[in-house]
């Protein structure tokens, strides 16, 4: 009747779509004994038959397990990637789940006295000793499990002794030892980290090897001894931690900025809460082997209120001391981390117990898995250690692009930047690598998660998107860092000291500009254009869009771009040449004919020009035809000195050329001459002076502060030495000579004849160049 049964369901699943080409079975008959089986699956009715004709019942019971787990598999995957709920079906079921969980909690608190009574009760019943030797088994008496511990601890401590002694060199080393460098620190904390390690392995090899001996035939015993051995080891390694990165009793080898007592004060706290951790889970395990199951009294939800209680306790104790190492004497904090270091508190407690609420969470609404608590630990140690990270980057990042003061103010602009952007680079993938290890941690495959239901390959195309971000803005970053550091290296060469100053000649032009600096930030720019695309590309990939059909739309809108706007694409090509000829840089003073001014912005298709009377004007490539420099190599400035008719013209000359000659000595713009300050003598007689015109050369931007400089020290020399500078004089002679008082009407008469004059006769200004 049996076999008949088998039989017939086995023929129906065969027959109802259950496909299958070869599959190995392993049946279980009643004795217990395993036949293993491999058959092809027969294609027709009479071959199935011929089929079941040879196996006996047990092989026939496992061939239609086999073909029954599969077709639950088969339906279980169709539901999942047919599944209609929503995220509010999913939410509102883990809520549901979760009330009547802390339902249950509330209402098993009763009983938890039993639950410890039970397992120490059953743990006593276990003390037996059951080995080859004991037949039958006997108990062992209460007091042997205390001297075992103690042995074990003596043992231990035998055991860190010796180890201290052996170190003891290497103690003296490190005690003695003054770092000058953050990598002497290190080092040095690295050999004391070492050196606290090994003592920390050889006490728990040494105890843990005399247990495994003294209660070899004694489990629970020797399973006990070693919970509390394990506990001790994690808390003991948390101490060992916290004095390689607070170092509370060596100053000189803190890596943070922060007292002593705060190093101590934080140090002991990070004892207590791992300690809590380990013997508050060692102890909810403990009780769980030994007859008190988790689901009974929900033991282990209180250990975990408690820890988590115990570290947010400690988390707002230590804010002002976490806020201290924080900041570290830093001053170029972004808002961003002003703000995240003054609330490090608030987002650290509500990640604890977002942390606490996600593993009741699981317990609740599925059995525990058995890599939990390991999970929960993991994810909670590498969340709370991103502070320490972070600093450990900061440290790096400042030892190897340290804060000269001797440097230029370009270049430390240059050498700011480059932390900025270092930092910026090292967190997004400190974050990336961070993820990734939580996705590991808690076995999730990124990989696989496409090959599933619609949720997951929507998680899976999330994951990747996260991913391509972060990857697409370190590459940006870097790209900035290059062209900053290259432009900031070119400024300090031409003795710039920062951006605004390449050109900047006080509103007069005629500055210097820098080509990296002209050519790098369209460089940038496009670099930019070309990591978003990509990354958007990449992410509509991720997400399912063909992006084939985007590619070629936009090659046929270029194409359409390039015959509809043939003067955007002249303004393009033109200031590409333009560009390459290196015919004007940004800062430089330039005349393209109808406008001139400072080229203050160049843009993909055109430039713009500050006047030096403050109007701006945007020129396109398109439309120059020639362009003036007047800040390339050097300049030549010329100005007249007009002096009265008596003056010793040659005495004027020797003065000037040797004042050219104390300018060149000049403490602070002697530097800036090119050529001495020179007169050319006479060079033009006027009605009421002689035309001197005197020069000199410099750089470009720098002959206004010179002219300034020139003119201030003529005035004080001609005043010294009884020259004049001759007034500008008009004679009018009125048509009648006779002597008579002078109207009105013939003062009007003489005025407006001396404007004339003046204005027929005046010398234009100089201009640059």
């Amino acid at each position: 009747m049996r076999r008949a049964a088998s039989m017939f369901l086995l023929v129906a699943l065969l027959f109802a779509g259950v496909t299958g080409v070869r599959a190995q079975v392993t049946p279980v008959p009643a004795n217990g004994e395993t036949t293993d089986v491999t058959s092809p699956m027969p294609a027709t009715e009479e071959a199935i038959r011929r089929l079941l004709s040879e196996l006996d019942d047990g092989q026939v019971r496992a061939l239609l397990l086999q073909r029954l787990s599969l077709e639950a598999e088969r339906r279980a995957r169709e539901a999942d990637a047919s599944d209609p709920r929503g995220i509010d079906d999913v939410v509102a079921d883990t809520a549901a789940a979760l009330a009547l969980f802390l339902a249950d909690v509330v209402r098993k608190v009763p009983r938890l006295p039993d639950a410890v009574v039970t397992a120490f009760e059953t743990f006593a019943e276990r003390r037996v000793v059951d080995g080859p030797g004991a037949e039958p088994p006997t108990a062992v008496p209460l007091w042997r499990f205390f001297a075992t511990l103690a042995a074990c601890v003596a043992a231990g401590g035998l055991g860190w002794y010796l180890a201290t002694r052996a170190l003891a060199g290497l103690d003296h080393h490190i005690d003695g030892a003054r770092p000058v460098s953050l990598l002497d620190r290190i080092r040095l904390l690295a050999l004391r980290f070492c050196s606290q390690t090994a003592r920390v392995v050889l006490f728990l090899l040494t105890a843990h090897a005399l247990n495994a001996w003294l209660n070899a035939g004694i489990q629970a015993d020797r399973s006990t001894i070693a919970a509390i051995l394990k506990a001790v080891g994690w808390t003991w390694m948390a101490l060992v931690v916290a004095r390689f990165l607070l170092a509370p009793h060596r100053p000189t080898l803190r890596l943070c900025t922060i007292d002593d007592a705060g190093a101590e004060a934080l140090t002991q706290r990070a004892v207590l809460v791992v300690g809590t951790f380990t013997f508050g889970f060692g102890f909810a395990i403990w009780l769980n082997e030994f007859g008190s199951p988790y689901h009974e009294s929900w033991h282990g939800f209180w250990v975990n209120l408690v820890a988590h209680t115990v570290l947010i306790v400690a988390v707002w104790r230590s804010r002002f001391a976490f806020a201290q190492i924080l900041e570290a004497g830093r001053t170029d904090i972004s808002p961003i981390e002003t703000w995240s270091i003054r609330n490090w508190a608030p987002i650290t407690t509500a990640f604890v117990i977002t942390h606490w609420l996600v593993a009741e969470i699981v317990v609740a609404t599925s059995d525990v898995p058995p890599g939990l608590i390991g999970a929960m630990a993991s994810t909670l140690v590498l969340v709370l250690g991103l502070p320490f990270l972070d600093l450990a980057l900061i440290a790096i990042v400042g030892e190897a692009v340290p804060d000269e003061a001797t440097k230029s103010a370009a270049g430390r602009a240059a050498d700011r930047s480059t932390r900025i952007g270092l930092l910026r680079i090292g967190r997004v993938t400190g974050v990336l690598m961070i993820g990734l290890l939580l996705l590991w941690i808690w076995d999730v495959d990124i990989v696989s998660l496409a090959e599933r239901g619609v949720g997951a390959r929507f998680a899976g195309a999330v994951v990747h998107t996260v991913l391509i971000v972060g990857a697409a803005y370190a590459v940006w970053e870097l790209v900035r860092i290059v062209t900053d550091r290259q432009i900031a290296v070119e400024r300090a060469t031409l003795g710039l000291l920062a951006e605004e100053d390449a050109g900047a000649t006080e509103g007069e032009g005629g500055g210097a500009g820098a080509r990296l600096g002209t050519l790098l930030p369209l460089v940038r720019m496009a670099a930019g254009i070309v990591v978003v695309v990509l990354a958007v590309l990449a992410v509509l990939g991720e997400f399912g869009v063909n992006i084939l059909p985007l590619l070629a739309g936009a090659g046929v809108v270029g194409l359409a771009i390039g015959f509809g706007a043939q003067t955007l694409v002249k303004d393009i090509v033109s200031g590409i040449f333009f560009l390459i000829d290196d015919a004007f840089r940004k800062g430089e003073y330039v005349d393209v004919g109808e406008v001139k001014g400072t080229v203050e912005k160049i843009s993909i298709r055109s430039m713009q020009l500050r006047h030096h009377r403050g109007v701006l004007n945007t020129v396109p490539f398109g439309d120059i035809r020639n362009v003036a420099n007047y800040s390339r190599d050097w300049v030549i400035m010329k100005f007249p000195l007009r002096v009265t008719y008596d003056t010793d013209a040659e005495k004027v000359r020797k003065m000037i050329k040797k004042l050219g000659e104390e300018l060149l000595a000049h403490p602070e713009h002697g530097s800036q001459f090119l050529q001495p300050l020179k007169c050319q003598g006479v060079v033009q007689m006027e009605d009421s002076a002689m035309i001197m015109p005197v020069k000199f050369m410099s750089r470009p931007g720098e002959q206004w502060m010179l002219r300034r400089l020139v003119l201030t020290r003529i005035h004080d020399l001609f005043e010294k030495n009884g020259i004049k500078f001759a007034n500008r004089e008009v004679t009018v002679r009125l048509a009648d000579e006779k002597e008579r008082p002078i109207s009105d009407v013939d003062r009007r008469a003489i005025a407006g004849s001396a404007a004339r004059t003046i204005h027929d006769t005046e010398t234009p200004a100089p201009q640059p160049g």
